[in-house]
């Protein structure tokens, strides 16, 4: 009996020693990692660890960050936020739109974007190179109570070069809605196979692009079957097709722009859009 209570206190204890071999083990290898940790911490650039805090605390409001600029249309008002920090700078114009619809539409886009902005620049960007998301916003009195709004948008996140991309809306005050670009036509695929050759023939005979055209990208574009007219906004009398960087020209080229009077089409478009078109002309 005592012989069993002895070899039970004996295992006991043995066991109470590897626990604690096991607890000195583990306490030493946490010591040894985090000496590494901060040995590491030291020898990483400044602007590596202030970028990480930086995109962590990151919190844009829209309502409270951007201030009211000046606009030559009183339906349509322009805001515009900046925000300067050691490794990224934004500087975004958004048109702000009275009707709730509109305005939520536009609002979700710039978030979107400047979400991905943040997250694509993350861990990439530095004091030394920082981040840069620009956005200039264009309207165009398009109609009447139509416009055309265009969003230049720009994102540096850390790699060779700038991303070049546009987007653009069509705003009819009169419905307080966007218009789906391709509605303007009587029939919007006739409408395609007459004027993407138009567009193509006026890049090709371009002073200013021809020397710079993708030829393949062209041609995909040419043959784009989900394609409703979405790069395409109203100015001064022409449908304008506004292009990505590298989608059609070479990147030094930029976004081309390319205009069609609407003289030339008058024929494909609806007359009751034509004839509010009309009023701007």
């Amino acid at each position: 009996m005592h012989r069993f209570l002895l070899f039970g206190l004996t295992k006991d204890n043995d066991i109470l020693k590897e626990g604690m071999v096991m607890m000195r083990k583990t306490g030493k290898t946490l010591l040894i990692l985090f000496i590494f940790t901060f040995f590491i911490s030291l020898f990483l650039p400044e602007s590596t660890i202030i970028a990480e805090e930086r995109f962590i605390e990151a919190d844009i409001k829209l309502d409270e960050d951007a201030e009211i600029i000046e606009s030559e249309f009183t339906k349509i008002q322009l805001k515009r936020l900046k925000k300067e920090e050691p490794t990224y700078t934004l500087d975004i114009e958004l048109p702000f739109f009275m009707d709730k619809k509109l305005d939520s539409t536009v609002r979700k886009h710039i978030k979107h974007l400047i979400e991905e902005f943040f997250a694509i620049s993350k861990g990439n960007v530095s004091k030394e190179r920082p981040g840069n998301l620009t956005v200039k916003a264009n309207v165009y009195l398009s109609g009447k109570d139509l416009y055309s709004v265009v969003l230049h948008e720009e994102i540096y996140s850390g790699g060779a070069n700038a991303n070049q991309q546009a987007k653009v809306w069509l705003a009819d005050l009169k419905d307080d809605k966007f218009v789906v670009q391709e509605t303007i036509f009587n029939d919007p695929e006739e409408a395609k196979e007459i004027i993407r050759p138009l567009v193509k023939e006026a890049l090709l005979n371009s002073e200013q692009y021809k020397d710079y055209i993708l030829e393949d990208e062209l041609e995909k574009w040419m043959e784009k079957e989900e394609y409703h007219f979405e790069n395409m906004f109203i100015r001064d009398g022409h449908l304008v097709f506004i292009f990505n960087k590298y989608e059609v020209v070479a990147g030094a080229a930029g976004m081309p722009e390319i205009e069609i009077p609407i003289s030339e089409v008058e024929h494909l478009i609806n007359p009751d859009w034509y004839k509010r078109i009309d009023h701007a002309l």
